[in-house]
C-alpha cells in the first residue's frame, strides 16, 4: 500500500529489493543499504526494531513510516495469503498440515514455527519503532477509502500526516494522486484484506487468545477501548 502511495511523490525513487526474500541476513543487508541511502530514496521492508538498524537510521536522519494493522485481521489475512496466494511461502507446508482454516488461524496466533512467529512476539518485535521521533506510525485501516471500509476524511488526514512527516509541503496535487492510487490499486492484500473481516471468522477461543497476546496493543493504537469485544 505505502509503495503505491509513495510512487505518486515526484522525486522519490526506490532502492534495493521491494520484498524480503530471506530473514537470515536481514540486519547486515539493510545496514549496508541504510548507510548508503541518499535523500529522496525509499527502502521497503518488514524490519523489526533492531538496535543496530535504529542507530543507523538516527545517524542518517532517515524518516520512517511504520504501517500497522489490526492483528485480528493480520492472522486471518496471513492464513489466506500463505494458503491460497503464495504457496511458495516458507509457512505453507506447516499451515497446510492442518485440516481447516480455523486450525490454521490457531497456529498463526500461537506461532513459534518457521515463518509463523507467535503473535505477541511479533508485535513486540516492532514496538521499538513507535517511540522514535523519526518514526510516524500509520494504521492500515486509516488509509482505506469508504468503498473498502474506511473513512474519506481519515484517509486524507493520514496522507497529510505522511507528507508532513516526509517534509513535503506542496502536496495538494499529490494528495489527489495518492487517493486515486489507493482507490484503484489492485493489490491482493489490500483489496481482499480489507478491514474487520475477523469479526465473522474468529472463534470465541481465538478472540480470547488474541486478547491475551495483543489486548493492550489494540487499546494503545485505538482499535479497542477495552477487552469487551
Amino acid at each position: 500500500m505505502l509503495e503505491d502511495m509513495l510512487d505518486e511523490i515526484p522525486g522519490l525513487r526506490y532502492v534495493g529489493c521491494k520484498t524480503l526474500s530471506s530473514w537470515d541476513n536481514i540486519e547486515s543487508r539493510y545496514l549496508k543499504k541504510l548507510a548508503k541511502q541518499k535523500k529522496g530514496t525509499v527502502l521497503l521492508g518488514h524490519l523489526t526494531a533492531l538496535p543496530s538498524v535504529i542507530n543507523e537510521i538516527n545517524k542518517n536522519e532517515t524518516k520512517v513510516i511504520l504501517l500497522i494493522r489490526d492483528p485480528r485481521d493480520v492472522v486471518v489475512s496471513f492464513v489466506n495469503y500463505v494458503m491460497y496466494i503464495d504457496k511458495t511461502h516458507m509457512a505453507h507446508e506447516y499451515l497446510n498440515s492442518f485440516d481447516s482454516d480455523s486450525e490454521r488461524i490457531d497456529a498463526a496466533i500461537e506461532g513459534n514455527k518457521p515463518g509463523v512467529p507467535n503473535l505477541r512476539t511479533l508485535l513486540n518485535q516492532y514496538e521499538g519503532w513507535s517511540s522514535l521521533e523519526s518514526v510516524l506510525v500509520c494504521r492500515y485501516e486509516d488509509l482505506l477509502s469508504e468503498a473498502h471500509g474506511g473513512s474519506e476524511s481519515k484517509q486524507k488526514e493520514t496522507i497529510k500526516r505522511i507528507l508532513s512527516h516526509l517534509q513535503i509541503n506542496e502536496y495538494h496535487d499529490v494528495i489527489s494522486s495518492m487517493i486515486k492510487r489507493l482507490e484503484y490499486q489492485k493489490s491482493s492484500t489490500f483489496f481482499k484484506g480489507g478491514s474487520g473481516k475477523w469479526m465473522g471468522i474468529l472463534t470465541p477461543e481465538q478472540k480470547n487468545k488474541i486478547k491475551e497476546y495483543a489486548g493492550s496493543w489494540l487499546m494503545k493504537y485505538g482499535y479497542e477501548n477495552d477487552l469487551e469485544w
